[in-house]
């Protein structure tokens, strides 16, 4: 094995370089709308527009290449370890020759890891999210209100980021303070009202249908795992013969955070602070609470708590920085090699769809007028990605059974078909992500 081949097989550089997939495809095919199209399909979607735009703005300038719309997120990811450092060294006060030696637990953390070569909108919510709570710790009330804006414009889940802040308002401040300070916390809601207004006016809420298993009841034990590590229990990318491994590590690693929280709290030589506080609700009440209600309604999916991963190393750091010496590093020895162990197994057996060696051969085929039909709506963006847009059909599915979460509300039910083409027009029929058959009508 040469080192090339090594770099993009056996490094994070893997995800930089794979085939674009589903949701990336999506991405792309939105953001190549009209920019006023871009806002009402987002609003009609599951996320706000703001990541959108700059995509679009970005693939006029740059292009639609994998490493192209993978950019984004790549450069968030660098910013965000940029925010980390100051976090750990204005906030956490960690000592200089810690400091470095911190920024590997965000550095090698699978789900950052994993998500900083996506073209999705989390880890631009990643960096949004915590510059709003660095700003806000820090009172600088302009910036705060930019970033948390920002935020509020790529997730919805950023209501949560403001709940977090909330809290700490709440117990920091008397009552004459609180409300002196407070209405500079709801500028960005009320910036944000417009948007709502919008969404409420042109989105579909009567398609039930949802993706999210609820959690087990095992999960509860798990929730620090699933926010550290971003393994998604009903999307088993790790192959049978490592799901033991999965587990053990899993368990171990809260267990590990865990016992560090049980030792600041039972040792009387340690007090919780406002800044404990702030940590615990961002990196545990917040995926706890969520975790609870989806019991009833599930939304618990790491991807959509990735905001809450770098509270919860905070926390953990926080947390070592007050035990002893001989401890702090054997905790961060043992975290260190959990950590490279599950990313070990993650860059070798998680991998995104692998679309494109297919549609290279359809390309090379397809003549003038010939069309993609795909026989899974899930395939029909990425179709859309590799072939051409306008020029890829759903075939054999009825468009009222097509669920909204996958991005129904970009596909024109006349991209919805039972017939086969007149000839000479051709339809290659995707079936899987290496099969296909060509037909037309006689």
């Amino acid at each position: 094995m040469n080192i090339l081949t090594f770099f993009t097989t056996q490094t994070p550089f893997k995800f930089f370089i794979e085939n674009v997939w589903r949701d990336e495809a999506y991405s792309v095919v939105l953001s190549k709308q009209s920019w006023i199209e871009l806002f009402f399909y987002t609003a009609k979607d599951f996320n706000p527009p703001l990541y959108y735009l700059i995509l679009k703005i970005w693939m006029l300038i740059f292009g639609s290449s994998a490493i192209s719309i993978r950019m984004i997120s790549v450069l968030c990811f660098i910013l965000f370890l940029y925010v980390i450092f100051l976090f750990l060294k204005n906030i956490l006060r960690v000592p200089q020759h810690y400091t470095y030696g911190y920024l590997i637990l965000f550095l090698m953390n699978p789900i950052l890891q994993y998500y900083a070569f996506e073209a999705r909108m989390y880890m631009m919510f990643v960096l949004l999210s915590s510059l709003s709570i660095y700003t806000f710790l820090k009172k600088d009330i302009k910036l705060y209100i930019i970033f948390t804006c920002a935020g509020l414009y790529t997730h919805y889940f950023m209501v949560f980021v403001i709940f977090i802040e909330f809290i700490h308002h709440l117990i920091t401040h008397k009552k004459n303070v609180f409300l002196k300070h407070f209405v500079y916390y709801l500028y960005p809601i009320i910036i944000f009202i417009p948007w709502i207004i919008f969404v409420a006016i042109y989105k579909q809420f009567t398609d039930g249908k949802f993706w999210i298993e609820k959690p087990l009841q095992i999960d509860f034990l798990h929730v620090p795992a699933y926010i550290y590590t971003g393994y998604e229990r009903p999307f088993n990318y790790l192959i049978e013969n490592n799901l033991h491994i999965y587990s053990d590590l899993a368990l171990f690693s809260s267990v590990l955070i865990f016992a560090v929280l049980a030792y600041l709290l039972f040792n009387k030589h340690n007090r919780f602070n406002s800044l404990f506080v702030i940590l615990a609700v961002w990196g545990l009440g917040i995926p706890y609470m969520i975790h609870m209600v989806s019991f009833i309604q599930p939304i618990f999916l790491p991807r959509y708590l990735i905001f809450t991963t770098p509270g919860l190393i905070l926390l953990f750091i926080y947390s070592i920085e007050q035990i002893p010496q001989y401890l702090k590093v054997s905790i961060l020895t043992v975290l260190l090699f959990f950590t490279f162990s599950y990313g070990t197994i993650q860059i070798q057996h998680r991998t995104r769809d692998t679309f494109e060696t297919l549609f290279k051969t359809i390309n090379h085929e397809a003549k003038n007028g010939d069309v993609v039909y795909v026989t899974d709506a899930l395939f029909y963006f990425v179709a859309e990605y590799y072939f051409k847009i306008d020029k890829v059909y759903i075939y054999n599915i009825d468009y009222g059974s097509i669920p909204s979460y996958t991005g129904k509300s970009l596909i024109p039910a006349s991209h919805v078909t039972n017939m086969l083409p007149p000839y000479p027009i051709r339809a290659f029929v995707i079936t899987g992500q290496h099969e296909y058959h060509i037909v037309s009508q006689p």
